[in-house]
């Protein structure tokens, strides 16, 4: 088990349990549903699942919405590689 806490970095914790946290707490609480679990393990991973999935949910559905209309726009993959040359966290950063 401690193999496996020592693998989840707190990028990950940031990007993916949390929001699966909080986007339960709000289909909790808008809907019929409870998706709130008693066991902290099993909690644990719905919840770094659902964020998983809402966040690639926004990858797939905003991302490009915000490409389109030019409030992001996408970068040049060569631009990308001077940087991380620069600095090496940009990987873990950018996934």
């Amino acid at each position: 088990m401690n193999e496996l806490f020592s693998k989840v970095s707190s990028y990950n914790i940031l990007n993916y349990l949390l929001p699966g946290v909080l986007f339960a707490y709000l289909v909790t609480n808008l809907t019929s549903y409870s998706l709130i679990q008693k066991d902290w393990i099993l909690g644990a991973f719905l919840y770094y699942f659902l964020g998983m999935f809402v966040s690639h949910v926004g990858s797939v559905v905003i991302a490009p919405i915000l490409r389109v209309s030019k409030f992001a726009p996408q970068e040049e993959y060569r631009d990308y590689l001077a940087a991380v040359l620069k600095d090496a966290k940009i990987p873990l950063v950018s996934r």
